[in-house]
């Protein structure tokens, strides 16, 4: 079992709990979005300063 295998399956898990809860489809989707949307912030966040310091590394 590889790593995404096992992340997919933690997530399958928590969207069950919710969804037994009673969260909506929406809230469900949003959470996703908004967790992929920070996600790449912080990523640019690294990588811009990174590119500035080193340019085009022969």
């Amino acid at each position: 079992m590889n790593l995404s295998t096992a992340r997919a399956t933690r997530r399958a898990k928590e969207v069950g709990v919710r969804k037994v809860v009673g969260a909506p489809r929406r809230l469900l989707v949003g959470q996703f979005l908004t967790e992929s949307f920070l996600l790449t912030l912080l990523l640019w966040g690294w990588y811009l300063p990174l590119a500035v310091l080193f340019p085009a590394l022969p």
